[in-house]
């Protein structure tokens, strides 16, 4: 928070956020927003698309703007091209933030532009602290369920548990038993991805709730959120392989 501060304080308007997976890479950027005293905060994937049509909105506007453009990393080099050209002739009242987990990733282009911040790992304490200042009501939630707290990895962890129902809190020690022998593969990914009400889980607590439900479980768990997180595999091709191995045994 130091160097964000103090990269506020001189009005920095490229700012590159790297670290690994749970970071808080976008909740830093909403941190910097508020500290520039900006409310307009946009978040955006790094698509040719949505990324040029937001520049084109940048220019557009007249308000000060933070955009924050998550995971260029694993954006193609188009992407790269429309920042590159924005940096390259930057509208003042436009702060931009890029987060990536891969700085290696990133053309020397944009990192030379830009000032950059590595980040590790939130530890507990850090989200404790997150969840009681930010949503004080879900810690309750957190202490009554010892499971769900160490699925807890970021702050959109927290903030995804935060908009659940009591009712779909309570769906998550029953997650274990949708993996049995009456249960198609095809149903268990359908109930892994849909709470009793129909609407959708947050697929990745899901799978850590198993992974700490059940030690036998761990290794597909770990496998099935690699692949999510690289985009080896479909969301769908994904929870397939895990619920099949975990119904017929992972070898």
């Amino acid at each position: 928070m130091h160097y964000l501060r103090m990269y506020a304080d001189s009005r920095r308007q490229a700012i590159l956020i790297t670290g690994p997976v749970g970071a808080g890479k976008t909740y830093l950027a909403k941190q910097y927003s508020n500290m520039l005293g900006i409310s307009d905060f946009q978040v955006i994937d790094a698509r040719v698309g949505m990324v040029r049509e937001a520049i084109d909105n940048c220019y557009a506007l007249n308000n000060d703007l933070v955009l924050c453009i998550e995971n260029l990393d694993l954006g193609v080099d188009g992407v790269s091209y429309a920042l590159l050209k924005f940096l390259e002739e930057p509208k003042l009242n436009t702060f931009l933030v890029i987060t990536c987990r891969n700085v290696r990733q990133i053309p020397d282009t944009i990192v030379s532009r830009c000032v950059t911040l590595n980040v590790p790992n939130m530890t507990a304490d850090d989200l404790r602290l997150y969840a009681k200042q930010t949503y004080p009501d879900v810690m309750l939630t957190l202490n009554a369920d010892t499971i769900l707290w160490k699925c807890i990895k970021a702050p959109s962890d927290i903030g995804a548990i935060a908009q659940l129902s009591a009712e779909q809190v309570r769906y998550f020690p029953s997650i274990c038993g949708v993996v049995n022998a009456t249960n198609s593969v095809a149903t268990i990914v359908w109930r892994f991805q849909k709470f009793p009400d129909n609407t959708a889980t947050p697929i990745r607590i899901v799978i850590r709730y198993l992974m700490f439900s059940n030690c036998t479980w761990v290794q597909p768990c770990i496998n099935c959120l690699n692949a999510l997180a690289t985009g080896r595999l479909g969301t769908h091709a994904a929870l397939s392989k895990l619920a099949f191995e975990l119904k017929y045994g992972w070898v």
